[in-house]
């Protein structure tokens, strides 16, 4: 991708998220107010590295946190799953009570934390990254994450119930069929969520190599960390 784009007045050489020129305030491109959360979801799968771009220049980041909040439920769902919750709890609607306040706020913590990993670690030659274009990628970049906890979450826990938190039994031993279907789906969303966030930060920003997989693997080992630290206080629930 063409990372500058020339001024049809001056002829200054800009970035092209720019809109307006920073040498004489001409109009260089189209603004772009808002995202509508349903098409950009779409073009996340069909065109990302298109979309990508769009949703770094636009103006309002919108439903970055509820994306966040959304895939946050598959985080609680590790740290129940770590807590053995379904081996401690014979209430089921206790485990989906937990779920529902555990979830968003796993997501909100965990992702804010990532985008803040990579706004700080990412360099890019073309351009500083902020916050808010960390965080609309990143959340973006989770669509496939947030679509496997809207559809499958909500079947896997239709199918194994509160076995799906235990080790004994494992959902594996309960039903191995519908797990490796299920976990297999889940794994795909992961890793492909995964390399968007790769194409999105090297789209966009040219964000070298090295320093996109030292920032992955740092914002991962702090989701892995908030996880852990949640199963713990789950753990100690009465």
């Amino acid at each position: 991708m063409e990372h500058y784009l020339q001024c049809p007045v001056c002829s200054e050489r800009l970035f092209f998220l720019r809109v307006r020129c920073d040498h004489c305030g001409a109009q260089v491109q189209e603004r772009v107010p808002n995202l509508d959360l349903f098409h950009t979801a779409y073009m996340v799968i069909e065109s990302p590295r298109r979309i990508f771009a769009t949703i770094a220049r636009s103006e309002q980041k919108n439903y970055v946190y509820l994306l966040f909040s959304l895939t946050g439920f598959g985080l609680a769902g590790l740290a129940l799953w770590l807590a053995r919750a379904g081996e401690h709890s014979t209430n089921f609607a206790f485990l989906l009570i937990t779920l529902v306040w555990s979830g968003p706020l796993a997501g909100l913590v965990g992702f804010s934390l990532a985008a803040v990993i990579f706004k700080t670690f990412f360099r890019s030659p073309y351009d500083a990254i902020t916050y808010r274009q960390a965080a609309a990628l990143l959340a973006y970049a989770l669509v496939p994450l947030a679509a496997s906890v809207a559809f499958i979450f909500p079947v896997e826990l239709a199918v194994f119930g509160k076995v799906l938190f235990s080790f004994d039994p494992s959902p594996y031993a309960y039903k191995p069929i519908a797990f490796l279907i299920l976990a297999g789906l889940d794994a795909l969303a992961a890793l492909w969520s995964i390399a968007l966030v790769l194409v999105a930060f090297r789209t966009v920003y040219g964000v070298p190599y090295p320093r996109l997989i030292g920032g992955m693997v740092m914002a991962l080992f702090a989701i892995l960390c908030i996880i852990y630290g949640e199963s713990l206080v789950i753990r100690s629930l009465p």
